[in-house]
């Protein structure tokens, strides 16, 4: 199989949300399917894991059940970082007001893109803006921060990172943190998700360590895993409450009864209060 770049793995995500509406709420996650996504969908299911499909549909489910929750009420705004072709906001109350953010050729594709589906009816009108962004770069982060104080006054924040510490060095990802906290207020989530260290031991990380390098040129990808105390830890938020893909599968009986969390890809998910 060829490889392909990262970034196309925001495809492949939004084509396993397409295959499990049901399970990952997401109607419109089809929008994105390109005809070949179900090769390399069989392909990693053959060499990595054949529930990471589903788990990830648990992902955004669990995600798009704590957002609405959380927005019901107030005036939020909603920042996405990494947000590939997520599709949150359209799926949310027509109150919220959205920022997207991600590298250059995700935010310019996927800008083009939904003005197109929702020109043509697809999709529903949001306040969505998009912010392309290298979260890696110091610089950068402080002017998202100063055009966050700027131009959003008196709303509160919710700020969500899947999928995205994984590909992040540790110091990274604690620049990353304190720049969201330095525009959030109190009562202010993050919400974060991460692997756990022990998933390291597990042969299912193996495997998939080892198809990134193979297959998506991820040779010097860091594969960050993160103990569940780097967030009880963080000196400026509360870890008010935490999940993970498996835990979600299981409640809504979604995986066999036998299955064990150490035979999966499981990705845990912090949602994190401002002090």
């Amino acid at each position: 199989m060829t490889s392909i770049p990262i970034h196309d793995t925001a495809f492949i995500i939004a084509y396993y949300r397409s295959q499990h509406e049901d399970i990952s709420l997401d109607p419109y996650a089809k929008l994105w399917l390109r005809p070949s996504l179900t090769s390399f969908a069989s392909d990693f299911s053959l060499h990595v894991s054949v529930y990471d499909e589903l788990l990830h549909c648990f992902r955004n489910r669990y995600f798009l059940e704590s957002l609405t929750q959380l927005t019901s009420e107030g005036d939020w705004l909603f920042i996405n970082i990494g947000a590939g072709f997520s599709m949150y906001p359209y799926l949310l109350s027509d109150r919220v007001t959205t920022l997207e953010i991600d590298l250059p050729e995700i935010v310019s594709f996927k800008k083009e893109a939904i003005k197109k589906f929702t020109s043509e009816g697809f999709l529903p009108h949001r306040n969505v803006s998009h912010s392309a962004v290298d979260i890696t770069n110091k610089r950068e982060l402080e002017e998202l921060t100063n055009t966050i104080k700027t131009n959003y006054i008196g709303l509160q924040t919710v700020v969500l990172i899947e999928g995205v510490f994984f590909f992040l060095n540790r110091n990274v990802i604690d620049d990353l943190l304190r720049y969201i906290a330095d525009f959030q207020k109190a009562g202010d989530v993050t919400m974060c998700v991460s692997f756990e260290d022990s998933s390291t031991s597990q042969e299912v990380f193996e495997r998939l360590k080892n198809y990134f390098i193979e297959h998506l040129n991820s040779k010097n990808n860091p594969f960050t895993t993160l103990p569940n105390t780097y967030y009880t830890s963080l000196s400026k938020y509360v870890l008010k409450k935490s999940s993970s893909s498996f835990q979600v599968g299981k409640e809504i009986k979604s995986l066999p009864p036998t299955l064990r969390e150490s035979d999966v890809l499981n990705e845990f998910f912090y949602t994190l209060h401002r002090c």
